[in-house]
């Protein structure tokens, strides 16, 4: 059975689900190519604050490509530059949406995984989480972007240990490296994911969009006027002067 996305919205928050369970979530082309029509679907709905990116089930965020889909036929090379320019898409569409995206990483997350996890702004991982990148002893080089966002992430000699080594991490010491925010019991991932998508909500949409454009901006050196602009626009719209005038009220009721 192919893959698939699902796309659900509750309130500001909207959701995407990898779904191949058989295939602990592995991409194959009918997923990829649900990941970048739900993506745009996000990214053109104005009501949506923050994404959060999940596999369905508890054994996988995301086993990396569906290499059985891959290599079924005989014309390797052609399948694996489809799924190429597949994935391409899907990461361009999410790298298109403006607000925060939250990666809720439980179990194993490997190959495409990580770079799916790479598209988002926070990472959430379960203790059982593991990352993995077996690219090199199948021959493959990884895409050069999410090599540039690891190395941003962790420097240049761990991401080389991590893609040479072989070694998958383990979510403790993908946390000492940068490579996701915060750990949490297995248990308790998604309550915490949920929290932490709420917390974000709860911002006025304009400034999420504006923190986040910054701080992309910032680690990959986005000229700085550019930014400024950005904040002076965040600064002239609804979000700011509501607020401030909803703290003046709570405090003149408060006397």
């Amino acid at each position: 059975m192919a893959g698939t996305v699902h796309l659900d919205f509750a309130g500001p928050v909207a959701t995407l689900t990898l779904d191949n369970p058989a295939k602990r979530n592995s991409v194959d082309l009918a997923l990829a190519g649900a990941l970048a029509a739900s993506a745009r679907t996000v990214a053109a709905d104005e009501r949506v604050h923050v994404v959060v990116l999940r596999g369905a089930g508890q054994r996988a965020f995301c086993a990396g490509g569906d290499f059985d889909a891959m290599t079924a036929g005989g014309a390797i090379a052609a399948a694996m530059a489809a799924m190429e320019q597949a994935l391409d898409a899907a990461m361009a569409a999410l790298d298109a949406i403006e607000v925060p995206i939250v990666a809720s990483i439980g179990g194993g997350c490997f190959g495409a995984g990580v770079q799916l996890a790479l598209a988002a702004d926070i990472r959430i991982a379960s203790d059982d989480a593991r990352f993995g990148i077996p690219a090199a002893s199948l021959g493959i080089v990884y895409p050069l972007p999410a090599i540039a966002e690891m190395i941003r992430l962790a420097g240049p000699g761990a991401i080389a240990h991590f893609l040479l080594g072989g070694e998958p991490l383990d979510a403790a010491a993908a946390l000492a490296r940068g490579l996701v925010e915060q750990v949490v019991a297995k248990p308790a991932l998604e309550a915490e994911t949920a929290k932490l998508a709420e917390r974000i909500a709860s911002h006025p949409r304009e400034t999420a969009r504006a923190y986040k454009a910054i701080i992309r901006g910032l680690a990959r050196g986005r000229p700085m006027a550019e930014l400024i602009d950005i904040q002076r626009r965040a600064h002239a719209g609804p979000g700011l002067v509501e607020r401030l005038a909803e703290v003046a009220r709570r405090r003149a009721a408060k006397g």
